[in-house]
């Protein structure tokens, strides 16, 4: 599958987060949190997903992406993406090491608690997110709840991401690596209806799917707008 989020925008260069944040009035918006995260040869996303909201039908997408200094030259190489090009342009974080710094994701997400109406943080319960979700955003009263990355836990957020783009109702500023996943995207099916976006092979593969897979991890509790207490963690 091929999609460019893109033609979707207004801008032919990204503006700043600053300028989308107040163009779209997403201070205090409605929002979910996906959290993908990745340790050494994937890249690990915090996408903040806004629902259509007033009288804005769209969705409104702010990704945020992370990798490892020490493996970036070798994941430029496999990928042929312009990776060191985007951490200078300031889309990408290089964490310093060989793997992901976990707290500067949760930090993102406790920022963007302060920024928007952060109704819940959504995550993949690989790569020990549960737990950092527990120790760091739990206590400040955050809601997170285990988004199963199996076809039946992603069939409805995934379809409903898909038809979104295809009505072109999805916004996210133009932003280059979430426009290069969503060029690298393919669907596991179960044979019938059901589907879910599948991730490349690890190391070898030229492909990243990270920013789109959090993307749809938020989506499938977006799409409901069903509040549930805070300062808990949920499985769905």
């Amino acid at each position: 599958s091929d999609l460019n989020l893109s033609r979707s925008d207004l801008w032919p260069e990204r503006p700043s987060d600053e300028y989308l944040i107040a163009e779209w009035g997403l201070m205090n918006r409605p929002c979910y949190a996906g959290l993908d995260m990745g340790w050494t040869t994937d890249m690990a996303a915090v996408v903040f997903l806004f629902p259509p909201y007033g009288t804005d039908p769209k969705w409104k997408v702010l990704p945020y992406f992370w990798l490892p200094a020490q493996n970036l030259s070798k994941l430029e190489r496999i990928t042929r993406a312009p990776l060191k090009l985007w951490v200078r342009q300031g889309y990408l974080t290089e964490c310093d090491g060989a793997e992901i710094d976990q707290p500067s994701l949760m930090e993102k997400v406790k920022w963007g608690g302060r920024m928007f109406d952060l109704r819940e943080v959504c995550f993949d319960k690989w790569g020990g997110i549960k737990s950092a979700c527990n120790i760091m955003l739990v206590p400040e009263g955050m809601t997170c709840i285990e988004i199963p990355q199996t076809i039946p836990g992603l069939t409805a957020g995934t379809k409903a991401f898909l038809g979104a783009y295809q009505n072109q109702m999805i916004e996210h500023g133009n932003h280059p690596i979430l426009n290069w996943h969503a060029s690298c995207l393919a669907l596991k099916s179960d044979g019938g209806d059901n589907c879910k976006p599948v991730k490349p092979i690890r190391d070898t593969a030229s492909k990243r799917i990270d920013g789109i897979a959090a993307t749809v991890t938020a989506w499938a509790r977006a799409m409901t707008f069903a509040p549930v207490e805070a300062g808990s963690i949920e499985v769905w």
